[in-house]
């Protein structure tokens, strides 16, 4: 989604491989695994994503605890703390 102008675009990108994963139902699934550029704040990460089909979840992409180390201190109390990036 663009945040400039809450548009979506569709992109694509090479398939890194597929990984096993297991649903919070306990359900398992067989997920493409891609790479893409994310940005938080001012940190700009090479990261590995793990596409699946979300759309009984609240967001469209969850950020774990890996990439999270060492860059940023989670606050549960506080939501969208970040303004939005200037694309780069």
């Amino acid at each position: 989604v663009d945040p400039a102008s809450d548009e979506q675009h569709a992109l694509e990108a090479p398939l890194l491989r597929r990984a096993s994963v297991v649903d919070a139902h306990g359900g398992s699934a067989r997920n493409y695994v891609v790479t893409m550029w994310l940005t938080l704040g001012d940190n700009r990460a090479r990261v590995e994503v793990s596409l699946s089909e979300n759309t009984d979840m609240p967001y469209p992409l969850v950020i774990g605890r890996n990439l999270l180390t060492d860059v940023a201190i989670v606050d549960v109390s506080r939501r969208h703390t970040l303004e939005h990036p200037a694309v780069p």
